[in-house]
């Protein structure tokens, strides 16, 4: 869907084909500037300013790519410019580079965008100017070799470069209309094809200087790039906007996602009933349950977590519901590696589950190692959440045992409550994790979850929650395929 690009290409090309702006017979023609440019060459060969160089082959009907207007030349740009290729100061010599303050021009210091970095890593000196390749401002600068081949700018001071740069100096020409003409998609197309097929393709100074160009009169090359400037500026305001645009469209279904799991901890998604009872009736039943497991040595007796201050609470939530951690609804078991002499490949023992790479985005388990002599175990049913590397992986447990690593974390969920309603919590704080980090979640501790604070509804309504998530949630997973 990107196009921008596309119409950048098109109007580059609409430029060079004399499309953009008008002709005027008052500016004269393409063979009168080229007239003045070889008068302006001599001169300059004749004051021994620039060498003559061997004359370039004559423009065969072949070579033309399309159609110019009539006042127009085709030349090759070896016939406007003095032409040059970079080089590279001997590194063994400190005082080519040492406190230098010319800059060093290499492929990577130009943009694709056509910006140039003058805070380069090395500078030329005065005396490394001696053997150095030097340009002045106003050149036209492109790179000739590697897969970067055609990054093209122009110079706005003075500059030296590397061997890897080709390098034009225009002579009575516009150097812009020049670079417009060298990042047209035909001329990289051809510099490309020219560049040899070797694991290092290269495009030297003398393939270079036969690149064919349409030759307007200089006043219209002025009027081109002017006309050029304002659109593209246009097109880089549409380009923002298309790359936001597509950024919404990608970023929507995991938005819509994490805002429909946000309404469902809020108490949106389906209404309350009276007749369910309260999130706070709910939890002493859970605590006498809980004290019994602990009282029949089933489950271990942890440290009281804090209470919750008003100050803590993120948002409202129904009357009917109450404030819980989710330490205090659940058993974490927290995983442990074991060195590779300790399990094995061959079904030997109970299933060793090391990380997210065992399980699927469906939530479905691979098993592939084994551990005869387990210790940290999850049992049937528990809930496997990835705490470490990709984080928030999620799923059900259907093996009677697990041996689990240290990039697992097992959720064992108190008699009376709703394991998918759980499930439903971690998902809504892995979504306000990646929001917070934006990027990539370093980890989720055991203290975190074990005090991460939860809205806790009747058991009926945690169950009409999933059910309402589970006929949604899909619809939302279709259409960011869709996308």
């Amino acid at each position: 869907m990107i196009l921008a690009d596309d119409l950048r290409k098109a109007v580059l090309q609409a430029a060079i084909q004399g499309k953009l702006v008008e002709q005027r017979t008052e500016e004269g023609t393409g063979e009168e500037l080229y007239a003045k440019i070889q008068e302006e060459k001599d001169e300059l060969i004749k004051q021994g300013k620039i060498k003559k160089e061997k004359a370039l082959p004559e423009i065969t009907d072949e070579e033309i790519p399309f159609d110019i207007p009539e006042n127009w030349k085709w030349v090759r740009i070896g016939e406007i410019g003095e032409l040059s290729t970079g080089t590279t100061p001997k590194t063994s010599h400190p005082e080519y580079f040492e406190n230098g303050q010319l800059p060093f021009i290499t492929p990577g210091d130009i943009s694709y965008g056509g910006e140039i970095n003058y805070d380069t890593e090395k500078k030329i000196t005065e005396t490394g100017k001696q053997v150095a390749r030097l340009l002045d401002a106003g050149s036209v600068l492109q790179v000739c070799i590697g897969g970067s081949i055609g990054k093209c700018t122009i110079t706005e001071r003075d500059v030296s470069f590397n061997q890897q740069i080709n390098a034009i100096s225009p002579f009575i020409c516009d150097s812009r209309y020049i670079k417009a003409v060298l990042t047209n998609t035909y001329t990289i197309t051809w510099m490309k094809a020219r560049a040899g097929s070797t694991a290092t393709p290269i495009l030297n100074k003398g393939k270079w200087a036969n690149i064919v160009v349409p030759l307007p009169p200089i006043e219209e090359q002025h009027r081109i790039t002017s006309k050029l400037e304002a659109v593209i500026l246009e097109l880089d305001n549409y380009a923002n906007a298309e790359q936001k645009l597509i950024s919404l469209q990608n970023d929507f279904p995991d938005d819509m996602r994490k805002s429909i799991l946000q309404y469902a901890m809020q108490g949106r998604l389906v209404e309350q009933r009276s007749e369910e009872g309260t999130g706070e009736e709910l939890y002493q039943k859970i605590q006498v349950e809980k004290a019994e497991l602990i009282k029949g040595g089933k489950l271990k007796k942890e440290k009281a977590l804090a209470e919750i201050t008003e100050d803590e609470i993120p948002f409202d939530i129904p009357d009917s519901w109450k404030w819980v951690k989710f330490g205090e609804l659940s058993e974490l078991i927290s995983g442990s590696d074991l060195k590779p002499e300790k399990y094995n490949n061959k079904g030997e023992g109970i299933p060793y589950i090391t990380g997210a790479s065992n399980i699927n985005d469906d939530g479905t388990i691979i098993i592939n190692r084994w551990v005869k002599e387990p210790n940290n175990i999850a049992v049937c049913g528990d809930l496997l959440m990835t705490c470490k590397g990709t984080v928030g992986k999620m799923a059900v447990l259907k093996e009677d045992k697990v041996h689990i690593a240290r990039q697992i974390m097992s959720v064992r969920v108190l008699p009376k409550m709703s394991r998918d309603y759980m499930q439903v919590c971690l998902l809504n704080y892995v979504a306000l994790l990646n929001r917070k980090a934006k990027s990539i979640i370093p980890g989720i501790e055991r203290k975190n979850v074990l005090n991460l604070m939860i809205p806790l509804p009747p058991i009926e309504e945690q169950c009409r929650i999933v059910e309402k998530l589970n006929q949604i949630l899909p619809h939302v997973n279709d259409l960011k395929e869709a996308i």
